[in-house]
């Protein structure tokens, strides 16, 4: 039996977890518990070995140093997250390169989203189906206790939790909840987040009036969204989002919070198509939505057999670690 290892090349928790059911599916299937191990280490360990690696280039990196028997986890649309960020075509082009080498050189593909296989097929001219699982990415169980908070679907309470960069959409989702606020006086918006003083300028900025802005740890923001009712994922168009499966919505969910998402994203128009408890956005009447949303008389224990559901078909990890085992079982490691 060959030996599983999981290369660490950050400490992003969702990471460890989806790194973890793939590694209880390959345990499922047979082979040696997976080992967590740094980009230091890959020259000591056997090159028969699994690897589970989780980026473009170390994928092709490993392929180089005579590892055959790699798995590879692809996250996002790399080459167009790098023109988002540099504007430069050449290392668009370069690391296109990169990534359709490891794509090719990968004995086994992970991908997050239907979406992300569609693109690919259409990039590379390649169907890859015949060697991929597509799991969504997600980092959270359900927490029954959390829809049945006080007042929590009583209370106009909006939420935003993340970073501030470009593609997070910040100055747009404030520009739509104060939409939201003029229509609705009472309602309130929080926003988690590390860039506490350039949120408040662009809220302040925008004329909200009901906010607050504050930085909590991981382990404390679910206490945190225990008394929100939404949450906000706003994304413009773009390769890069069409793509992804942003860990966020798995946490809004898994504390009962009905989602408020943009349908730039594929896997929410997926998962979300036919929920009641939710608003996809699609640049028509969006406004009236949420308005409608908000004065439903929204019941706990119908949001929480929603979300069960969703769950059930979308973050189910049982499901997955079996999947993964009966479709691992017949990949030919050398």
């Amino acid at each position: 039996m060959k030996q599983v290892y999981y290369v660490i090349e950050d400490q992003a928790a969702v990471q460890d977890f989806y790194a973890d059911v793939i590694g209880k599916g390959l345990e499922k299937a047979g082979y040696f518990k997976y080992e967590a191990i740094s980009i230091k280490e890959i020259d000591n360990i056997d090159k028969k070995s699994i690897i589970i690696s989780i980026s473009h280039y170390l994928t092709v990196k490993l392929w180089s140093k005579g590892f055959k028997n790699i798995i590879y986890w692809v996250q996002g649309s790399s080459p167009d997250e790098s023109f988002m960020r540099n504007n430069s075509h050449w290392r668009k082009f370069i690391i296109s390169t990169i990534e359709r080498v490891a794509l090719a050189k990968a004995k086994y593909v992970f991908m997050v989203s239907g979406s992300m296989h569609e693109h690919y097929k259409r990039k590379y001219n390649k169907d890859f189906s015949y060697k991929t699982y597509i799991m969504p990415c997600y980092n959270s169980e359900l927490s029954e206790e959390l829809f049945f908070t006080p007042a929590k679907y009583e209370n106009e309470v909006y939420c935003y939790v993340g970073g501030l960069s470009v593609w997070q959409c910040f100055p747009e989702t404030v520009e739509l909840y104060k939409k939201i606020e003029e229509k609705n006086p009472n309602a309130c918006f929080k926003v988690f987040t590390g860039d506490q003083d350039k949120a408040k300028q662009i809220l302040e900025e925008k004329g909200v009036k009901n906010f607050e802005v504050k930085y909590v740890t991981p382990d404390k923001l679910v206490g945190e969204l225990a008394s929100c009712k939404y949450g906000f994922i706003v994304r413009a168009e773009s390769p890069v989002n069409y793509v992804a499966t942003p860990t966020k919505l798995s946490n809004y969910m898994a504390a009962g919070l009905i989602p408020i998402v943009s349908n730039a994203v594929g896997f929410f128009e997926e998962i979300l198509c036919n929920a009641k408890n939710a608003v996809v956005l699609n640049g028509q009447n969006d406004l009236d939505k949420i308005l409608a949303v908000s004065k439903k008389d929204t019941k706990a224990e119908e949001v929480y057999a929603e979300f069960d559901s969703l769950f059930e078909k979308f973050y189910n990890t049982e499901e997955h670690i079996k999947h993964i085992a009966e479709q691992i079982k017949n990949v030919k490691f050398v």
